[in-house]
């Protein structure tokens, strides 16, 4: 591969190959001026098959370790940060896909500028699947089409590109807070913010994002990413009796003012999306129950093995994607992981 690579995209599969395969296609599938790098990260290297289009010469195939898969997503990406030759990476989800242009224009806008992060639309990959339309107008209200071109707050972590050299210097600086920061993107994002950086949105950068179907599917992602939220908060931020102390005294009306401010903030950026969020209020009151819960948890009792089961989940969860998924693989919250 030529040393003029603008662009490495790390993807990590596991057990959902089919999944994983359309992704590396969408990816492989980009036009773009100069050759892009792929790292793909294989959780299932050497005991399932090699997944189609792994041989491309823009790949290369790299497993992960049970002890890296353990410590989780942001374990990888630090490894991958290392492993990297382009001065930008993208960390694109195997259940999500780029869409035509996604790849040039994100090495266009991380062109002449200090931008530390960019991203730009997410797009609903499985519209219409069970409950991954609610879940869709919950999470993503921010980074929904139709976005303005500029610097901004408000990005998500996943599905999003880094300047390499920037993320490098923050693990030559604390490499173990660095993966905290990738594992828990919202600290990551607000960490950058506050060291001076900016974040950009260009709209030209299109993604589309697919959806767990299962309103119990979803719960049990809430839980496990804020109990790892929670517990990296008072790793990263200190302050462990302060925040156990507001939390305990907040959390019965917590769920409810979280959910205010999610209808609220839907009626001022995208009015459409309110009647399926109101349509379906207990489920909503009941995933912000239960990320207040899963904070508290990870506030007083520390992030256990959640990020090696929000790993697990993210990678093998099913979410209903035209016929590519195999069939429900579900997360045990207790017990041994496969």
């Amino acid at each position: 591969m030529p040393d003029s690579i603008g662009l490495t995209v790390i993807l990590v599969v596991s057990l959902q190959r089919a999944r994983g395969a359309h992704c590396l296609k969408h990816i492989l599938s980009q036009q773009v001026r100069d050759p892009i790098e792929v790292l793909l990260f294989d959780v299932q290297h050497g005991q399932a098959d090699p997944l189609p289009g792994s041989d491309h010469p823009w790949v290369r195939v790299l497993p992960v370790t049970p002890e890296t898969a353990h410590r989780g997503y942001g374990a990888i990406i630090r490894e991958a940060l290392h492993t990297a030759r382009a001065p930008v990476i993208a960390a694109i989800q195997e259940h999500a896909f780029p869409l035509a242009g996604w790849a040039q224009a994100t090495i266009d806008a991380h062109q002449g500028n200090p931008h530390a992060m960019i991203s730009g639309e997410l797009y609903n990959g499985n519209a219409g699947r069970g409950a991954a339309d609610v879940i869709y107008a919950a999470n993503y209200l921010h980074v929904m089409a139709p976005r303005t071109k500029g610097t901004t707050a408000y990005l998500i972590g996943h599905n999003s590109s880094y300047k390499r050299d920037i993320m490098l210097r923050y693990s030559d600086a604390d490499a173990d807070a660095l993966e905290l920061l990738i594992q828990n993107e919202l600290l990551l994002i607000k960490r950058l913010l506050a060291d001076g950086h900016t974040l950009y949105a260009d709209p030209a950068i299109k993604m589309a994002h697919c959806h767990e179907t299962l309103h119990a599917s979803h719960r049990v992602s809430t839980l496990l990413y804020n109990r790892s939220l929670g517990a990296a908060r008072v790793s990263l931020e200190g302050g462990a009796l302060r925040k156990r102390v507001r939390y305990t005294l907040t959390a019965p009306v917590g769920p409810f003012v979280r959910l205010v401010r999610q209808l609220l903030r839907a009626a001022r950026l995208h009015p459409e999306k309110l009647p399926v969020l109101r349509a379906n209020l207990l489920h909503l009151w009941i995933y912000h129950a239960l990320g207040v819960y899963g904070h508290l948890i990870g506030l007083y009792a520390g992030a256990g093995d959640s990020a090696a089961r929000f790993l697990y989940y993210e990678l093998n969860e099913y979410r209903h994607l035209d016929g590519v998924d195999v069939l429900p693989i579900r997360t045990p919250l207790n017990g041994e992981l496969p």
